[in-house]
């Protein structure tokens, strides 16, 4: 117990003093009564001075102890996971990865609380990858491992591995690569895998190709409220702290079925999925009358705010770009109207009381009308559509966009295949196709003879057949191994 008060009153080195000899003789001893060996809280304590090669060595220890004990030492393994990723150890990736897997391999087990909490993050980070059936096999909806959780994981992260011939499984090195980014940029303490939703998109897909930070307080906004207040004596102000901060994420064919895009919006707590009207600020949102004077205030400043909004995200998809445009026009007409009342009324503008300054531009008797109608009615149908428009666009995203992607292979060099096409029709009647495909040996010669100790080669053929519409009908996949002495057997 001194050396937990030391640590926790921050007199690291005299915890570490104090631990050191009981390490020396026995890493696998449970500090008594909080939760955790005398391995674990040792490394925590030199972690706690900057010493990380020190701490990573006494975690590594204590896992391994443990072990031959026929035990996992949670706390420790899970430090030692966390840290190396976070810390960008390379070296210490294929172990961290085993590691993770010892602990994914206990899910379902008796621990202790600490424990369990620790092992539901590590789950809470990776169960939106799983499908959904599969997930209800892992853990109850109040979180509670089912017996069997364990080696339902390990089967699934089987299943992922690009390189079944390799000892390691790469998919789970940049799985944990993606978390420890996540956790780093996109952290949040409101879930229970400490990430927000821009970090659950982080760790399913990887990296977007590109990020839109939104700016909505633009230059060409303010000169526009600028202009209502001087035109109408529009009193509504808006400033910059009133929009939430937004981000467009774009991800492009590189995901079967892209280019996708995720919105993004700050809600006061955390960023979360969302639509164009979350990022509008609440009160302008409501009592939208265009009878009453600040009613109509708040119609004219919204139609430039969405201007604003639709102005930055054109750039970036269809859906937002085909909304600029009408919004574009119908202010464009509202203009052209502007202008011919000031020639007709030698340059004073008509307005009446309760009305907002566009209203009166539309309503005023001989003045050429919008196409669309008067702005209230305008921006009731806009707003509408948008709201339908986003809910449609997030719902069919969802049943598009995979539930993980995988890019560890995008580094590697592709394997040129050649192949061929026959068409067969058999005397039963129906029609058949083979496809003949082959590997030049050339191609392979060269990765053996640029390796030191040239391994095996295990090609894995995946083959799809997919219906009109895309979507799977058949899927197979077959192993072929190559011997690396194919070397001495000529090109």
């Amino acid at each position: 117990m001194q050396a937990f008060q030391a640590y926790q009153t921050g007199r690291y080195e005299v915890a570490a003093a104090i631990l050191q000899p009981l390490f020396e003789e026995q890493p696998v001893f449970q500090i008594r009564p909080i939760e955790g060996s005398v391995a674990y809280w040792l490394g925590a304590a030199y972690q706690a001075q900057g010493a990380i090669e020190e701490a990573l060595n006494t975690w590594q220890q204590g896992v391994h102890s443990a072990l031959t004990q026929g035990a996992v030492d949670v706390l420790a393994t899970d430090a030692y996971v966390e840290t190396v990723f976070r810390q960008a150890c390379s070296e210490r990736f294929a172990e961290a990865a085993l590691f993770y897997e010892l602990l994914l391999r206990i899910a379902g087990t008796p621990m202790l609380p600490d424990e369990l909490q620790r092992l539901r993050r590590h789950v809470a980070r990776m169960i939106f990858l799983l499908p959904d059936t599969l997930q209800r096999q892992i853990w109850t909806r109040d979180r509670r491992f089912l017996p069997d959780a364990g080696m339902r994981l390990m089967q699934w992260w089987a299943r992922q591995d690009p390189l079944p011939a390799t000892p390691l499984n790469e998919r789970i090195v940049e799985h944990l690569q993606r978390v420890a980014y996540a956790e780093q940029h996109y952290a949040s303490d409101r879930t229970e895998s400490g990430l927000d939703e821009r970090g659950i998109v982080y760790v399913r897909l990887g990296p977007p190709s590109r990020i839109k930070k939104l700016d909505f307080y633009s230059r060409e906004l303010q000169e526009a409220l600028r202009r209502l207040r001087r035109s109408s004596g529009n009193a509504l102000i808006v400033s910059e702290s009133d929009f939430a901060p937004g981000e467009l994420w774009l991800y492009d064919r590189s995901v079967p079925g892209g280019p996708y895009y995720f919105l993004f919006v700050y809600d006061g707590n955390m960023y979360r999925q969302g639509g164009v009207l979350d990022l509008i600020p609440p009160h302008l949102r409501v009592g939208l009358d265009g009878d009453t004077g600040r009613g109509g205030a708040k119609i004219d400043v919204l139609l430039e705010v969405l201007r604003a909004v639709y102005r930055q995200l054109a750039p970036y998809h269809l859906d937002f770009s085909d909304r600029y445009i009408r919004v574009d026009n119908y202010l464009g007409q509202l203009e052209e109207i502007r202008i011919q009342l000031e020639r007709n009324i030698g340059g004073e503008l008509y307005t009446q009381d309760k009305r907002s300054d566009n209203s009166a531009l539309v309503q005023q008797e001989g003045t050429p009308f919008t196409t669309e109608g008067t702005p209230d009615v305008f921006l009731r149908s806009l707003l509408a559509e948008t709201e339908r428009e986003d809910a449609l666009n997030r719902a069919e995203m969802a049943a598009r966009i995979p539930r993980q992607q995988s890019r560890w292979l995008d580094q590697k060099p592709r394997l040129p295949v050649v192949a061929r096409v026959a068409r067969f029709l058999r005397s039963e009647g129906f029609t058949e196709n083979l496809i003949y495909w082959a590997a030049p040996v050339g191609a392979l010669l060269q990765d053996l003879e640029a390796s030191e100790k040239p391994g095996d080669f295990l090609i894995d053929l995946q083959v799809v057949q997919q219906k009109t519409d895309y979507r799977v009908a058949y899927r197979t996949s077959q192993l072929y191994r190559i011997p690396s002495r194919l070397s001495e057997q000529g090109r």
